[in-house]
């Protein structure tokens, strides 16, 4: 019996040691603990929320969800007045659409940085407002030493209405250099790996911007 409880105890550590583990790299990635308010736009160091127009907001939408530009339209401004957030009676200018752009630095070679850009559509009912639509993507930040951001994970998206929502993705950065005479230089952060014509492939580890955005 007493070599069970200890078997239970050091299992028990092990899934401690784990989960402590895994808080202290989201730490690491910079998650903001509070909500970004949407309705305040500015520049607030990390992060920049700005207004933007409808047509800017439906070309967001295409390029971020990879479809044309008449299916982005449509989503935006349906052609039916079934949707019950068009159906709704809004005043005029109560509509209003936002970008907010998120850089983060890898934490393990903060030379690389990335961006999450997350776009919305927010409509406005009396005092009441509502987050009706989303879109969101990532790419490197300016003067990223080059390097290509790639995706691999999106958190997935809410149901909407909302007033609340999380955005959030995981990808790499990776870097292709060509060496000569077989001499490879290391990167901090970054893993390499060499082809036969001398074309270097640097990776690094994952990285994870995930953030949550409010109306109120």
């Amino acid at each position: 019996m007493k070599k069970v409880i200890s078997v239970l105890i050091t299992l028990g550590c092990m899934f401690s040691i784990i989960i402590s583990g895994s808080e202290n790299v989201l730490a690491d990635e910079g998650t903001l603990k509070e909500p970004i308010n949407l309705m305040k736009t500015g520049d607030f160091g990390d992060y920049t929320v700005t207004d933007i127009s409808q047509l800017e907001y439906i070309q967001k939408v295409a390029e971020n969800e990879n479809i044309t530009f008449k299916e982005a339209q449509e989503r935006v401004i349906p052609s039916s007045q079934s949707n019950q957030s068009v159906m709704m009676t809004s005043t005029a200018g109560s509509t209003i659409y936002r970008n907010v752009s998120w850089t983060q630095a890898y934490s393990r070679n903060s030379n690389y940085k990335a961006e999450l850009s997350a776009t919305f559509l927010i409509r406005g009912y009396g005092s009441f407002r509502q987050i009706d639509d989303y879109t969101q993507g990532s790419d490197s930040a300016a003067g990223s030493s080059q390097a290509t951001w790639r995706e691999s994970h999106y958190y997935p998206k809410a149901s909407l209405p909302q007033t609340k929502v999380t955005v959030g993705v995981t990808g790499k950065f990776v870097l292709k250099r060509n060496v000569g005479g077989g001499v490879t230089v290391s990167i901090p952060g970054f893993s390499s790996s060499v082809n036969t014509s001398g074309t270097v492939t640097y990776t690094s580890s994952n990285m994870t911007i995930q953030k949550t955005y409010s109306l109120y």
